[in-house]
This record gives structure tokens, sequence and C-alpha cells, in this order.
């Protein structure tokens, strides 16, 4: 059963059901997949500030992914090349910054990209000096 996560900046309540969270957050959407429409749109909704959101997603291929974006196929479903600009360009439309990427393996067949943003620019400096 596939549980949807909660949206950026809400948290589960037992009382409440999901509720507003206004201090900074540390978001972790570990995806492990594609990285589907949904799944971006998902990841850069704005949320408190000084909050961050990292992602991962799979850095290789999106066969599979009904919902890959055009802008970052590079021909038979691979993305390799396009992902990560497109990531970032994604994520600095809704005004999210990058702290840092980082491109990884779990074995031979699974290359993984991992990044990390903030929301403004003094948890930026923070993060980054």
């Amino acid at each position: 059963m596939k549980v949807p996560l909660p949206e950026n900046g809400y948290v589960e309540s037992s009382a409440t059901g999901r509720a507003k969270y206004t201090n900074p957050m540390f978001i972790w959407r570990d995806y492990c997949g594609a990285a589907s429409t949904e799944r971006i749109e998902e990841s850069t909704r704005q949320c408190a500030p000084h909050s961050v959101v990292v992602v991962t997603f799979y850095a290789k291929s999106g066969r599979g992914c009904e919902t890959l974006p055009t802008p970052i196929e590079d021909g038979d479903g691979n993305y390799g090349r396009n992902l990560e600009p497109y990531l970032l360009e994604r994520f600095a439309e809704q005004g999210w910054i990058n702290i840092w990427s980082h491109r990884y393996s779990t074995n031979p067949y699974s290359p993984m990209l991992m990044m990390a943003f903030t929301n403004t620019l003094k948890a930026h400096e923070f993060l980054t000096t």
C-alpha cells in the first residue's frame, strides 16, 4: 500500500492529522527511483524559512516512469547527463538554493544522485561556510 508523504512543512499529528509546521524543518525524500514530475513537484513545495530538503533519485534511467519530465530525457529513457541541471533549475524556480550534490552508487547497476537544498540565504551561508 502506497502511503503519500506529507507536503513540505507539514507533520503528522495523531490528534489533528496533518498540521502546518512553522519552525525550520529537515526533510529527507529518499525516493531511490526515477525523478518523476510528481516527485519533483512534491519535493519543491515551499515550507517554513530556514528549512532543508534532501532528495535522492536514481541517476541513470527513467525507464518505466510514465511522468518523466521531457527536458531531462537524453534518449532511450536515460537522463544521467541532464538530471542534475534540471533539478537545480526546478528547485531554484521554487526558491530553493542548492547546498550540495553528491553522486554515489549502492552497486554497479544503481547510480544515485543526492541533492540538498535550503530556502533562505542565511541558512545557505551557515551550511556552506
